[in-house]
C-alpha cells in the first residue's frame, strides 16, 4: 500500500496525496517524537536485560548498533523527504554520523563490562542514544531545503539537555537567506534551549551556492 504523504521537493514539505494538501508540520514532529520514543523503549528494554545478566554484552551492544541505525535513518529519511529523496550525500552523512556514534558505544559497553555504571546511568545513558535521532531528523530537513550546514540541530547534544531535546527548528526560505527559529518543544527545555530560542529569532543563513560532496 502506497504511502498517504508524497513529498513536494520545491517546498521541502510533504502533501497528502488523496487531497494534495500540505501536511501540517506538527503532524510531522508528532511523527518524528513517535518514532524516537518508539526506539528508546526498545534501548530500555535490551538495557534491562543486560542488567538482568539474561543477554550477553556482545548481544547487548549488537541491539543497541542496530537501534542506532534503525533511529538515524528513519528520522533522517524522514525529515529529508523519504527514501527517492536520499542522495550519496546523504548516506555519507549518516555513514560519518553512525561512525562517531558507534565509537561512543564501545566506550559505554567498555564501561559496562567494567561495572563503572549503576543500573540507573546505564538505562539514562542508553536513552540518550536513542533520542540522539531526532537530531538527524533536522538535519535531514535542512538538507531537503538546500541549506549548508547549521552550527547545532536539536538532540544533537550541543545543549544542556543533550539528545534530550524535543525543540524544533522552523525554517522560513527567503530570496537571499533563510530564516531559522528554534522552537522550545512542549516538554521542560534547558537554558541553553531557552537562550537558543532567544536568540535565534531568526538565526539568518545566507542562501549561497553549496558545494555538494559526498
Amino acid at each position: 500500500m502506497p504511502s498517504p504523504f508524497v513529498f513536494n521537493v520545491p517546498s521541502a514539505r510533504y502533501r497528502r496525496r488523496s487531497t494534495g494538501r500540505f501536511v501540517a508540520q506538527s503532524e510531522i514532529l508528532a511523527a518524528r517524537d513517535e518514532f524516537a520514543d518508539i526506539k528508546a523503549l526498545e534501548v530500555d528494554r535490551l538495557t534491562r536485560r543486560i542488567n538482568a545478566g539474561t543477554i550477553t554484552l556482545n548481544a547487548w551492544e549488537q541491539g543497541m548498533r542496530d537501534n542506532l541505525k534503525d533511529g538515524h535513518i528513519a528520522e533522517y529519511m524522514l525529515g529529508k523527504g523519504g527514501k527517492n529523496n536520499m542522495t550519496q550525500r546523504d548516506y555519507g552523512l549518516l555513514g560519518r554520523r553512525l561512525r562517531d556514534q558507534y565509537h561512543y558505544l564501545r566506550g559505554f559497553t567498555n564501561d559496562l563490562a567494567e561495572g563503572r555504571l549503576t543500573e540507573r546511568q546505564a538505562l539514562a545513558r542508553a536513552q540518550m542514544y536513542a533520542n540522539s535521532a531526532v537530531a538527524m531528523f533536522e538535519k535531514g530537513r535542512t538538507e531537503a531545503m538546500g541549506m549548508p550546514p547549521l552550527p547545532q540541530y536539536p538532540a544533537d547534544g550541543q545543549t544542556i539537555c543533550l539528545t534530550n531535546c524535543r525543540c524544533h527548528l522552523d525554517i522560513t526560505t527567503r530570496d537571499e537567506q533563510w530564516d531559522v527559529f528554534w522552537v522550545l518543544g512542549e516538554a521542560e527545555h534547558c537554558e541553553d534551549c531557552v537562550r537558543l530560542s532567544e536568540t535565534w529569532a531568526p538565526f539568518v543563513v545566507p542562501r549561497v551556492m553549496r558545494t555538494v560532496s559526498a
